[in-house]
């Protein structure tokens, strides 16, 4: 019973299915409050899309019509409904006093997303980061275009915690104590300088064999210090990627690992994470776990350090060709490290290479370069997208100009990030 040991508030906005994320994110917000604790939050309904744009899921607000109940623990429980009527699809969700959430496994649909307070709130961040990036360039369409906008900035956030907690502890040490001992220490020269910006670039100090997802444009489900990712590579290295779980869990009998390597055959995951609909998402973050097994099972490992060592082979023959072919890479080398990193990342640097040349070829000495390139790559779409996708941007040509300075030896001035 609500009392001086339990309170709940919730904002007064429209909820459900005939909702819109636009009209009530500033007022859903939820607060229960069991001992002292207080829990803020978003209570979120995903719905699938009729026609996908953006994601292929719609985000509302849950409905919330019954207090929520004090749990023994010290937590509580809350019933979220997809609208305010009696018979409307609903499921409950346990929050424990560590704010831990539990969903029934079946659930598809509602999820409460963790609030800040003040200034750190959701609606504060969103109001923020619309004042910052979003522009209408359709005005009869505004209203759906910032629906859009904030639907996307909500879901992007969610892809962040609804991800498992990422390897930690003995395990991360004894798996980048692995892969070094077993390639990385032995890499020199310019494999060095591709390894040292790559890892830096794609995993930082995370394992190198893992699950990961970089919540950035069209990225899928990524795995590797060099991150492959699994939705926009092709080929050997995605075929792979199911030999390792085929090999981890083809022998097993556990139906939940069957029904896993089903989804794997069916390359239900090998697709932007933002194109999932609410089925697959489901699935994938349930699977994560058993994927994440798979990858840093001994076989996964060993096989992962195997396209590894090929990757290494090809970005070296990468990069003798650009110095081969365009002399700006010879005088400037970091520009070649470069183009690697951004075929890594786009699948392509063709189009960088034409730009990059042209750039060399204007600039009056190596820091106007410097900024000459910082200014094409921040002008592309991904860059343009979000203050977050620029950070990375200028995150990953500071690496990489880091890199090459080391190993060479040189002082081309490192360009400023959004940590400078």
């Amino acid at each position: 019973m609500p009392g001086e040991d339990f309170n709940f508030s919730i904002g007064d906005g429209p909820c459900g299915l005939d909702s819109s994320i636009l009209k009530t994110y500033k007022n859903v917000q939820a607060s229960v409050t069991v001992k002292g604790q207080r829990f803020d939050f978003m209570p979120i309904l995903i719905t699938d899309k009729r026609r996908f744009n953006c994601y292929a899921v719609k985000l509302r607000a849950a409905c919330i019509v019954t207090q929520p109940t004090a749990n023994d623990d010290g937590g509580f429980t809350i019933e979220l409904k997809a609208a305010r009527r009696p018979t409307a699809v609903s499921t409950k969700v346990t929050v424990s006093r560590d704010g831990k959430i539990a969903y029934p496994e079946s659930n598809t649909q509602f999820f409460l997303l963790r609030d800040g307070l003040g200034s750190n709130s959701l609606a504060n961040h969103i109001d923020r980061r619309l004042g910052e990036e979003f522009q209408c360039s359709e005005p009869a369409n505004c209203a759906y275009q910032r629906t859009y906008f904030i639907e996307w900035l909500l879901l992007n956030k969610f892809r962040v915690v609804r991800a498992p907690p990422p390897v930690r502890g003995a395990d991360l040490a004894d798996d980048r104590k692995y892969f070094f001992e077993k390639i990385g220490n032995s890499v020199s020269g310019i494999k060095r300088v591709v390894q040292t910006f790559i890892m830096e670039n794609e995993i930082g100090t995370t394992s190198p064999y893992a699950l990961g997802d970089a919540v950035l444009a069209d990225s899928g489900p990524s795995f590797g210090s060099h991150q492959i990712d699994i939705a926009t590579n092709s080929g050997g290295e995605v075929a792979a990627f199911r030999e390792i779980l085929n090999n981890a869990y083809g022998a097993s009998r556990d139906a939940r690992l069957i029904e896993l390597l089903s989804r794997i055959r069916s390359k239900l995951y090998e697709r932007p994470i933002r194109e999932f609909k609410t089925g697959a998402l489901r699935t994938f973050y349930s699977d994560w776990p058993l994927i994440d097994g798979a990858l840093r099972s001994d076989s996964g490992k060993a096989r992962y350090n195997s396209l590894y060592v090929d990757y290494l082979a090809s970005v070296e023959r990468e990069f003798e060709r650009l110095k081969r072919d365009n002399s700006f890479v010879a005088i400037y080398p970091w520009a070649g490290f470069y183009l690697i990193d951004i075929k890594n990342q786009y699948g392509s640097n063709e189009g960088s290479r034409a730009l990059f040349a042209t750039a060399a070829r204007q600039a009056a000495n190596p820091i106007d370069f410097v900024n000459r390139v910082s200014k094409i790559v921040l002008s592309y779409q991904y860059s343009r997208r979000s203050h977050q996708a620029a950070c990375d941007t200028k995150r990953r040509l500071k690496n990489v100009i880091r890199a090459t300075n080391a190993h060479y030896g040189g002082s081309t001035p490192l360009p400023n990030d959004c940590n400078d």
